[in-house]
């Protein structure tokens, strides 16, 4: 089969055993891959609750990882939602998706409950599972690192969740290769549950194409649209500033959710910009395997800087000022691994709710009580409709479904409005 290895990795946690799916063609091509082929494979689980040892938390690939067609590089991972109780889905970057088709694997598909934090290592040759009780507890840089520097796994592929998914955060994330998050509606909490601390991947295997000519012609016309987008490549575009180019699109539009949108418009933008932290950090570009766009930046010391959607629910929608803020709560959040645009919009309810202003203290002291499960930052954790519907003003949740609004206003892009009503994952 062309684009797929025809094999479908399920692992159960409880028994700690693993065995191949073999997939009929035709299954393959009634579903792209990704979202699709992992809503078929949970669609007969659809009744059972997200913390059930039986519902499947899936990753998944798609015919053109492990190929050299441009933005190839991105996986799905999918299961039912603690933070809504719908199905969701989360696409993310790094190299796992490409890693694990060298590996022989189209996906894997994850059972059971293990009785103590446990890893899972999947190799060409075969899965292994070991206890992973050492990294209970530790930062995400720290659990990346050890995983790196695990023999043979220089060139490895990781997945891991960190403390907030330990403490219930109920939109904890699922962190890639340390830098790239599943972060949507609480995929890590789903993969904590099962007491699954990391997978790592690796393989050298080639994925199998049709026709490379023709690849290589429709490969050589994205290029080309690419580098005449200034959307994407040109001065001012994401391959310079990163995604954080949205956002004086978003300002210029009005568009940009301030004071828990209650406005559209931040009238210290300017000062906030993707420009601001490129002067101020001196950033370079970085990305995910098989795409040139190079969309994430890092400053000079190794500051990772913050996406677009953190970059705004950071300082606009919570009424922020101070850029170092913003970066240091992205740290707080990557190193707890825990969605940075579900923790914005819960802290912006709080801030609404109690009358309070988030200097850059009380910001990154509530985000770090959410990360550790204190005071208010329990009830914080379990997202902002739980939070506000406690404090009886329900309402001040910008939510659909459950799921935190991103940084865009609904009200001012009526497709995404409308997505947002419809799909089953929400916000």
């Amino acid at each position: 089969m062309y684009g797929w290895t025809g094999k479908i990795l399920t692992v159960d946690l409880t028994g700690q055993t693993s065995e191949e799916l073999r997939l009929d063609a035709d299954v393959y091509a009634r579903n792209i891959g990704g979202k699709g082929l992992s809503g078929e494979l949970l669609f007969e689980h659809f009744c059972r609750e997200w913390d059930d040892p039986k519902m499947p938390l899936v990753f998944m690939t798609g015919p053109l990882n492990n190929t050299s067609s441009p933005t190839s590089g991105r996986m799905t991972v999918m299961s039912r939602s603690p933070l809504t109780g719908t199905v969701c889905d989360a696409s993310v970057g790094g190299k796992l998706g490409t890693i694990l088709k060298r590996a022989g694997y189209d996906g894997i598909v994850v059972t059971g409950k293990s009785d103590d934090w446990c890893g899972l290592s999947i190799s060409e040759t075969g899965v292994a599972f070991s206890n992973a009780s050492h990294l209970s507890g530790l930062p995400v840089s720290d659990i990346h690192a050890q995983l790196s520097a695990a023999p043979g796994m220089h060139k490895g592929a990781h997945a891991m969740v960190g403390p907030a998914a330990e403490q219930g955060v109920r939109y904890a994330a699922i962190v890639f290769d340390g830098h790239f998050f599943a972060g949507r509606g609480g995929l890590g909490l789903v993969m904590a549950e099962k007491k699954l601390k990391f997978i790592s991947v690796t393989g050298s295997l080639k994925t199998d194409i049709y026709d490379r000519d023709e690849l290589k012609a429709a490969q050589e016309e994205i290029y080309r649209l690419v580098a005449a987008s200034p959307v994407l490549t040109g001065d001012l575009g994401i391959t310079n500033y990163g995604t954080g180019a949205l956002y004086d699109l978003m300002r210029s539009r009005r568009m940009m959710p301030t004071n828990n949108f209650r406005q559209t418009y931040f009238e210290h933008s300017p000062s906030m910009n993707a420009y601001a932290y490129k002067k101020h950090y001196d950033t370079k570009k970085f990305g995910c395997a098989g795409c040139h766009i190079l969309c994430k930046k890092v400053g000079a010391k190794g500051v990772i800087i913050p996406e677009f959607e953190t970059m705004s629910h950071f300082s606009a929608l919570v009424g922020n000022t101070d850029l170092d803020a913003v970066v240091a709560a992205n740290r707080i959040c990557n190193e707890a691994g825990m969605d940075t645009i579900s923790a914005g919009v819960a802290l912006a309810a709080y801030a609404e709710i109690s009358g309070q202003e988030l200097s850059p203290e009380k910001l990154l002291g509530t985000l770090e009580d959410i990360a550790s499960g204190r005071g208010d930052g329990a009830v914080l954790g379990q997202g902002a409709l739980h939070f506000a519907t406690e404090s009886n003003r329900p309402e001040v949740a910008m939510v659909s479904k459950g799921l935190e609004f991103p940084a865009y206003d609904p009200r001012g892009a009526q497709g995404m409005a409308l997505a947002y009503a419809t799909s089953t994952r929400g916000g």
